[in-house]
């Protein structure tokens, strides 16, 4: 409703008659990009009209190295399209936290064996089944609460999505409690970003345990290969930054690994050292 006017007063040009406006929104995952870009599973194309959708389908096939399903239909639905693919996955990484949370209460039942096993149903899929700690990232808290406000504009039910942010960050609460329970002068967190392969920290785990940590007298000392930089220019001498894992995790009371990353597999802590593993990597 607003660039579509500009883009007519200022070429002079009527929509559909002297130009075509497409909108192809992303799938890809930050750490994966180039890969998500050329094997696409859903190419999705808005297209003012046929024309111009033409011309994005072509340009995209001929960069594109698989053969994704093709959807093509109106720019309003492809902006819907995205902002509520990414609830679904909210939603669905909430609901395997959800079980996490209630297993941890229930003795001998193992929060991994159930989602893998609710994972293994084609209609489901494993893919973001899996236990952990909250979303974050740029897309994830940004489209939940885009639905929120745009259910809100409509008048539409909202409970859905406000459920899945309010477990989301639960996460966070029932972290602090794990980690404040042993008493720690010293934690060590692994992993800064927000997911692996990536140095973007927005809304990490990590970030927002250094943030919840903020007036409690604990040393935290941190190691991400990536992220640190960023971090250090937040943070400054608030933290002890570590050169590698092995420094890390040395002479720490509690070791949080926030990042499901190989590199944090099979390492050898202190036997006096907690470690909170909400990943299950040492299962």
């Amino acid at each position: 409703k607003e660039f579509i006017p500009i883009i007519e007063k200022e070429s002079d040009r009527k929509l559909n008659k002297g130009f075509g406006i497409c909108y192809v929104p992303d799938f890809v995952a930050l750490g994966n990009v180039i890969e998500d870009f050329y094997v696409p599973d859903l190419l999705l194309i808005g297209e003012s009209d046929k024309k111009a959708g033409d011309i994005v389908e072509s340009i995209y096939m001929n960069m594109i190295i698989s053969s994704p399903k093709i959807v093509r239909t109106s720019i309003i639905n492809v902006e819907l399209t995205k902002i509520l693919f990414n609830n679904f996955l909210t939603t669905k990484i909430s609901f395997a936290n959800m079980i996490g949370n209630l297993c941890d209460k229930i003795e001998g039942s193992d929060a991994n064996v159930i989602t893998n096993a609710i994972g293994y149903d084609r209609r489901i899929s494993p893919l973001y089944m899996k236990r952990g700690y909250r979303f974050g990232g740029n897309c994830f808290p940004r489209d939940t609460k885009a639905y929120i406000s745009l259910a809100n504009k409509y008048g539409c039910d909202t409970n859905l999505i406000d459920s899945v942010d309010e477990i989301n960050n639960n996460q966070d609460d029932l972290l602090m409690v794990d980690i404040l329970k042993d008493s720690p002068e010293i934690i060590s967190i692994l992993g800064l970003a927000f997911k692996p392969n990536t140095p973007v920290i927005t809304e990490s785990p990590a970030i927002k345990l250094i943030d919840n940590l903020k007036g409690i007298d604990i040393k935290i000392k941190v190691y991400d290969d990536l992220a640190m930089k960023e971090v250090k220019s937040i943070y400054g001498d608030r933290l002890i930054y570590c050169d590698s894992i092995k420094e890390c995790i040395k002479d720490t009371d509690t070791c949080v690994i926030t990042l499901p990353s190989d590199k944090f597999k099979n390492l050898k802590f202190d036997k006096s050292t907690t470690l909170i593993d909400y990943w299950n990597l040492y299962a």
